[in-house]
């Protein structure tokens, strides 16, 4: 057994127990994704026209299921 494979067995061996900043930084963004989806119907507008509003459909459609698969990301198991 070399030096490397010695270190490298006892990196994986310690148990990190931390926060983990991806889980935590995918759940922030997943959680204001959907905000700013649901957000986009909140603002008034001063006229919306059937394009206006089917553009902000379709915008806000992939901005909710961006945060659901953003949150997903968040909950799994290490």
């Amino acid at each position: 057994m070399s030096a490397v494979d010695h270190d490298f067995e006892t990196a994986q061996s310690r148990e990190y127990s931390g926060v983990n900043w991806i889980k935590a930084c995918a759940a922030f963004f997943g959680i204001a994704l959907c905000l700013a989806g649901v957000g986009m119907w909140i603002v008034p507008q001063v006229e919306p026209t059937a394009s206006m509003l089917l553009m902000k459909f379709g915008v806000t459609v992939v901005e909710i299921s961006a945060g659901i698969g953003f949150l997903l990301i968040a909950r799994t198991e290490d």
